[in-house]
């Protein structure tokens, strides 16, 4: 009897590049990921699976949400829902903080879809909302290896999902700068406000898009990249297809 090797694939949703799209879908078939920022009617498919909203944003006054997955495939899934608090990482670098959090309940934690099927999962916080600062999460949805092919290469797939709680009056506050050293200029921003900032891309002087630069600047983040061909400004990409051009100013 064959045994099925197991692949995991984990998915971020983060942000969309330059594009004048207002819908962006993917197949994990490849192990590819997008998102789609700003548009809570998008859905983003995951190997058999699509879920929508990409991202659950929570206002003065509200104390949960939801999303909708759905089954998208031909065979019966199960799966689980866990939840993370979310926070930058050190000073320059990309990757975040993730540690499990009872700050909010997600409900159903464990599910069986069958082909065509949806599910609601219910978002209730208990924590109360903090009046100064955005509280800034991630819920995750991972398939169970147990319903998958016996034989075969199958793929697990995990998917994480920002979760935003923000306060009447948060705002992000971007501060830009080239930062020249004996390995070349570096493009850094600094998020001094209290709420997240979302970038869709970044384009330099000769119109190249950076890469790397799309994703989330959490407040309190610093996120650096490696920019050898860095003038004396950029163009930043933002949710909803507006850009902004940016003058750089050396770092003091």
């Amino acid at each position: 009897m064959r045994s099925a090797a197991v692949r995991f694939t984990s998915a971020r949703f983060t942000s969309a590049r330059f594009t004048s799209a207002r819908h962006t879908s993917v197949r994990w078939a490849l192990a590819l990921f997008a998102a789609l920022l700003g548009i809570s009617s998008a859905a983003l498919a995951a190997g058999s699976f699509s879920v929508s909203p990409v991202r659950v944003d929570l206002r003065a006054g509200q104390t949960g949400g939801s999303i909708e997955v759905i089954n998208n495939g031909s065979a019966e899934i199960q799966l689980t829902v866990e939840r993370f608090s979310w926070r930058a990482g050190a000073s320059g670098a990309s990757g975040d903080q993730l540690e499990p959090t009872a700050d909010f309940v997600a409900s159903p934690p464990l599910f069986d879809l069958r082909p065509g099927e949806r599910q609601v999962v219910r978002i209730l916080f208990v924590r109360p909302a903090d009046p100064q600062r955005q509280l800034t999460y991630r819920i995750a949805l991972q398939e169970s290896p147990a319903r998958l092919p016996a034989t075969g290469l199958a793929t697990v797939l995990r998917v994480t999902l920002p979760v935003f709680v923000t306060p009447p009056r948060a705002v992000p506050s971007l501060q830009w700068r080239r930062v020249d050293s004996p390995d070349g200029p570096f493009l850094e921003v600094e998020n001094r406000g209290d709420a997240t900032a979302m970038l869709a891309g970044i384009r330099l002087d000769d119109a190249r898009e950076l890469e790397g630069g799309s994703g989330y600047v959490l407040p309190g983040q610093t996120r650096r990249w490696r920019a050898p061909e860095l003038g004396r400004s950029i163009v930043v990409a933002l949710p909803g297809g507006s850009t902004e051009t940016v003058e750089l100013h050396p770092q003091r």
